[in-house]
């Protein structure tokens, strides 16, 4: 089992953005119609940032991952009085409305982040 750096995981990503890039034309560096250097890209790719052994490693990971039961986060026991004066003592909020507005919001963006990898 090979170990995979974030830094090495984000060389990969930017080495396949080249490619990519460059398929759809986009790369300022290399045109899709120059095969030399679209050979080179490839090569680059799969021979130093992601040969075989790295992708089977990265698949093994995303597999772990979907597969792993979420923990659950429960957060400290608050009152609703004790919520609202936290905000507005922040400056944050003045009716309940914006209270509940703000707490809704705040679970959505968390739940949104917690399933970016998914």
């Amino acid at each position: 089992m090979t170990t995979i750096t974030k830094e090495q995981a984000q060389e990969i990503i930017d080495a396949a953005d080249e490619v990519i890039t460059a398929l759809a034309g986009t790369n300022e560096d290399v045109h899709p119609d120059n095969s030399q250097e679209m050979i080179r890209l490839y090569d680059d790719l799969n021979d130093h940032y992601a040969p075989p052994e790295v992708v089977r490693e990265l698949a093994r990971i995303a597999l772990a991952a979907l597969e792993a039961e979420p923990e659950p986060v429960v957060p400290e026991s608050i009152s609703v009085r004790q919520a609202i004066y936290a905000l507005e003592s922040a400056d944050c909020v003045t009716t309940i409305g914006q209270a509940y507005k703000m707490g809704w919001n705040a679970a959505i963006e968390k739940f949104k982040e917690m399933n970016k990898c998914l």
